[in-house]
């Protein structure tokens, strides 16, 4: 029978030494597993949805800082206008939201964008836009394109996240069971595989994907499997699964498994807990449960050998 209380009923801390003090914080979550799988995921997305402030406080506090983004026309523009280009609004009437005009110098270079990704390069000066342009002379109907500092052209990809990677972009491209991470080189207009996994589920528009880039290396993880520059990490360490690929002041923490237990890796180092079980990959309203990853910490909710479940925080909070 699944048993709700009202207050946390355990906490500890744990410092581990390295170069810095990384803090892991758990608490006994009012929810025992005597019944089936459903039923203490819905007692604890009613706990979460409480929202006690006594146990969210680091979480919240960190939320914020994550998600200081300065990313506006204003941001845009400064970095255009080292040469010579710009982003109005657009005067233009568009199905999709207010649309955006990209000039060079006093001639529009191309008008009508919506929803665009922008990247710059700092060193080249070199920029991709990523976007979306309505064809005023039919129905509903946006033609996808990528312009460059010299190269307006259609975007042949369905992609589902995009990163400016060296001298071009880096794709994860999305087909009916396939994951494909595509580089395509701006300067001579080719594109390459570098990484494709085939989805053996049976529903693949529900598995987690994601695709990373931090400094020259990108990861992608897909089903459970995470690839850095094309090489899967779980099967070269012995890992069964790897999920939740992310960082912590700048160094990679993700949850493998071994031996049907649930490892935490942190900086390349094994950290001294094992789980049952780390809720991952839920959707809809139980992916609050889904674990979450800020700037200086990761949450998550995991079930321990002895049956009890907690909610974890591990960070650099100094």
């Amino acid at each position: 029978m699944v048993k709700r209380l009202s207050f946390v009923v355990l906490f500890f801390p744990v410092l581990l030494f390295g170069q810095k003090k990384l803090t892991y914080e758990e608490y006994r979550l009012p929810v025992t597993v005597d019944t089936s799988e459903r039923e203490p995921l819905r007692a604890m997305c009613e706990f979460v949805g409480q929202r006690d402030s006594s146990i969210y406080k680091k979480r919240q506090s960190w939320r914020q800082r994550n998600y200081n983004d300065d990313w506006s026309l204003d941001t845009y523009n400064k970095k255009l206008k080292t040469i010579g280009f710009s982003i109005t609004i657009s005067e233009l009437t568009c199905r999709r939201q207010y649309p955006f005009d990209l000039w060079k110098g006093d001639s529009l270079y191309v008008s009508g964008l919506s929803r665009f990704s922008f990247f710059f390069n700092d060193t080249t000066h070199q920029f991709i836009i990523l976007t979306s342009v309505e064809n005023q002379n039919k129905p509903p109907n946006f033609n996808d394109i990528i312009i460059t500092n010299n190269v307006v052209k259609t975007n042949p990809y369905s992609y589902y996240h995009s990163y400016f990677y060296k001298n071009g972009i880096l794709l994860l491209s999305d087909e009916y069971r396939k994951q494909s991470v595509l580089f395509w080189d701006i300067h001579n207009d080719k594109d390459t595989v570098l990484c494709e996994y085939e989805i053996k589920f049976e529903h693949p528009e529900f598995i987690q994907k994601n695709l990373i880039v931090k400094n020259t290396d990108w990861i992608f993880e897909c089903e459970e499997k995470v690839f850095i520059n094309g090489k899967d990490i779980g099967k070269e360490k012995g890992y069964s699964k790897i999920f939740d690929y992310s960082y912590i002041d700048d160094n990679p923490f993700y949850f493998y498994e071994k031996n049907s237990l649930i490892y935490i890796s942190y900086n390349n180092k094994s950290l001294p807990h094992k789980y049952k079980k780390v809720l991952h990959y839920l959707c809809c309203g139980p992916s609050m449960l889904n674990p979450a990853s800020y700037n200086k910490m990761v949450c998550f909710y995991a079930q321990k050998e002895d049956g009890n479940w907690y909610y974890v925080e591990i960070g650099l909070y100094k």
